[in-house]
């Protein structure tokens, strides 16, 4: 269950308040965010420490798995060319 798209971003922002340094000195807050686009629409998730350290074990592994599924597609292509697959309603 580890494993999602998506992106760490760092952003940054204005908090707002009268008394803080954003305001006084135009420091801004930086913050990490999960950045994601599901059907068209982009999520956005504030990350902690430790809710960013599970994001890079899932987002690394969703990485991990397309670079298998590419090498897997890869090596059947090459089979395909060769004649070496079954058609697919022998395989079933």
């Amino acid at each position: 269950h580890d494993i999602m798209r998506g992106s760490i971003v760092e952003t940054s922002r204005l908090c707002g308040r009268a008394n803080c340094v954003c305001a006084r000195e135009g420091k801004r807050h930086a913050r990490e965010v999960l950045s994601v686009n599901l059907q068209g629409k982009t999520h956005s998730v504030h990350l902690n420490a430790k809710s960013r350290e599970w994001v890079e074990l899932a987002t690394g592994n969703y990485r991990r798995m397309w670079e298998l599924l590419e090498e897997i597609t890869e090596v059947n292509l090459k089979l395909l060319r060769v004649g070496k697959k079954r058609k697919a309603s022998k395989a079933r």
